[in-house]
């Protein structure tokens, strides 16, 4: 066996690095600072790979740990939903057994693809140079997989399947570095963990596996490491993009701290008047905004219907101009569907232009099936059932965009940040600038959800070079320009607006044209690696 692994060799030792590893992976994720953690987080993976005294099925546990802790701590923000009194749940017993199942299932759940990834690796590595590309290539496909494979784990009636979930794919820590993040204009968040990965795989191959002398090894090892440094200072870049000078917009992005759940009529009306003080506050303070948005499931609109009472109070408060408000709520369709709406309102024109949310949140807004077992099972299937009654929607099945000074604005809801589909599919439309409506009243200000969500957002921007606006509820309101960089956002939770100018872009970045095209090159990847090796290997034949 190679010298370097002999350390590494007992099984408590590797047990200790990888829950080390998953734990730094989980950190990447939660703190800005901590960031750079994720190239060190998948390599007690690798050093189990590379260690052939490890067996297969102490491999598969060994992946299996590290994807369970690094999902785990992931998705901790689960927690942050208790207590569940707004869901309906008063019991805190069953508060908390319902949070430990439901974050426990999925972490576990999620855990199974590393694991998958560890056997392949395993399976198909050729112990040569070749392995720095085959390893990243098979994470990315099981990343892949593994945004699929929720959707079906969490299906139900208002499922969207798909490759959707992308929840823990590990180039979202880049979106804290504003020149790796570029890369994502090229090949999308997949790209950026194939760079992730990649950079890890050839520090494992330089110190594990490679060849020659000591002096060769530090060479490589500080060339790559100088690299990344160094690109700190390199600027960002956004491929096949251009900014819109002459259309620049000035947006009212409002925020609120409305508390989760079914509030009846006397919330509504509350949340009515805190959002009509909102908007008197951008009179007081001088603005006169091309676009103002609402947070999701805001309703403010809606009440001010039909069209022309919504028309007249913008332009009574704020003076006459073509104005684009964006807002949204909870409808009953004539089947008695509920559908969460958004609502494109032209000032001037009169247009209102209306779409549904399409990827909803499993449990928060429909109920899975695979729950609905466990619920009927414990003998808790008739609480549930009453709270679906408020807490189940229909998803939608299309999309539209608003305009205001000839400048297109592409809306999508809370959740649908996490899905690279529904964005791409946004940017064909060929908006000038994304907008997101959020609402994180459920996660009581979770700092684990916000940091997330708002580096999922970075990443959409620098994906299609678009300016990226979110408007939150119980969390914080936000604006990137088309690198995926903040202009302005607000300080902290509460009711505010945040004033800010962004400059529509135009253009299509290869990943917009293209898609994930990467993981269709990883494919051929690690196919042909290993048959190219295998036939290389073969005996010639006898003449």
């Amino acid at each position: 066996m190679i010298q370097s692994l002999k350390f590494f060799g007992s099984p408590f030792m590797l047990h200790c690095l990888v829950i080390v590893g998953a734990l730094l992976g989980a950190l990447a994720f939660s703190y800005d600072v901590l960031w750079w953690l994720i190239f060190l987080s998948p390599t007690p993976l690798l050093v189990s790979i590379y260690n052939e005294g490890v067996l297969n099925k102490r491999l598969f546990f060994l992946c299996l740990l590290w994807g369970t802790i690094f999902f785990g701590g992931v998705l901790w923000w689960l927690w942050h939903t208790l207590p569940l009194n707004w869901l309906g749940v008063t019991d805190p017993a069953l508060q908390r057994i319902a949070i430990l199942l439901y974050w426990g299932t999925i972490s576990l759940f999620l855990g199974i693809f590393p694991a998958l990834w560890g056997l392949s690796a395993r399976f198909l590595f050729t112990k040569t140079p070749f392995d720095i590309l085959l390893f990243p290539s098979l994470w990315i496909l099981f990343e892949y997989a593994r945004s699929w494979a929720f959707s079906l784990f969490a299906y139900g009636e208002g499922t969207i399947v798909g490759g959707h979930w992308s929840v823990g794919v590990l180039g979202y820590a880049l979106a804290e570095h504003a020149f790796l993040r570029s890369f994502a204009s090229l090949g999308g968040v997949y790209l950026l963990s194939f760079i992730v990965v990649g950079v890890t795989s050839t520090v494992s191959w330089i110190l594990l596996r490679g060849h020659g002398a000591l002096r060769g090894k530090v060479v490589l090892l500080g060339g790559l490491v100088a690299f990344v440094a160094l690109s700190t200072f390199f600027a960002p870049f956004s491929v096949g993009i251009k900014q819109n000078h002459e259309h620049s917009l000035r947006v009212a992005v409002m925020q609120t701290n409305f508390p989760p759940g079914f509030q009846g009529k006397i919330g509504e009306t509350r949340n009515f008047l805190a959002l009509e003080s909102l908007v008197a506050q951008i009179r007081k303070a001088g603005e006169n905004p091309d676009i103002i948005i609402f947070p999701e499931d805001s309703l403010f609109l809606q009440s001010l219907l039909p069209k022309e009472g919504a028309g007249y109070f913008f332009n009574t408060i704020l003076g006459e101009k073509e104005r684009l408000i964006i807002d949204s709520g909870s409808v009953r369709d004539t089947s008695s569907s509920m559908h969460l709406r958004m609502y494109y309102f032209n000032t001037k024109t009169g247009d209102m232009p209306t779409q549904d949310k399409q990827l909803l949140v499993p449990q928060g807004e429909y109920r899975p099936f695979f729950y609905q077992i466990i619920e009927k099972a414990a003998g808790k299937s008739a609480l549930f059932d009453r709270l679906a009654e408020r807490h189940s929607y229909a998803r939608g099945f299309s999309m539209e965009t608003g305009e205001v000074a000839g400048v297109r604005v592409g809306g999508l809801f809370c959740s649908d940040v996490m899905s690279p589909i529904l964005y791409r599919e946004m940017a064909q439309k060929s908006p000038g600038v994304f907008v997101n409506v959020a609402s994180h009243s459920w996660f009581h200000n979770s700092k684990l959800m916000e940091k997330q969500s708002k580096n999922m957002g970075s990443i959409r921007a620098a994906e299609h070079g678009r300016p990226f606006i979110r408007s939150g509820n119980g969390t914080i309101s936000l604006v990137l320009n088309e690198n995926g960089a903040v202009i302005a956002e607000t300080a902290s939770v509460g009711n505010a607006v945040l004033f800010a100018t962004t400059t529509p872009t135009t253009g299509a970045t290869p990943y917009t044209r293209f898609g994930d095209l990467i993981l269709f090159m990883a494919l051929v990847i690690s196919i042909s690696g290993k048959l190219f090796f295998y036939f290389k290997k073969r005996p010639a034949p006898a003449l």
